[in-house]
């Protein structure tokens, strides 16, 4: 499977994330909150980010992906870690 997402086409089930959609102001509160700058996404494009606590503990993993010049859609992979 490795291999074939590697050298050609795979399909991948994310069912499992959260799912946000964000419009308008979208960038300054994104910056404020993840470890990206988010204005360097072009439309149509992703990267991937981490959602961090004031201890800069990761508290959750994010694609986001930039729809149009204000529309975001933001898949969350959250952690839930107890101690």
């Amino acid at each position: 499977e490795y291999q074939a997402a590697r050298n050609s086409i795979a399909i991948f089930d994310l069912s499992y994330r959260g799912k946000l959609k964000l419009k308008g102001d979208a960038i300054n509160l994104l910056n404020n909150l993840t470890t990206n700058d988010i204005s360097s996404i072009k439309e149509n494009e992703f990267l991937e980010t981490a959602f961090l606590n004031s201890q800069a503990r990761v508290l959750a993993l994010a694609t986001i992906y930039k729809l149009k010049d204000s529309l975001f859609l933001l898949t969350i992979l959250s952690f839930h870690l107890s101690k």
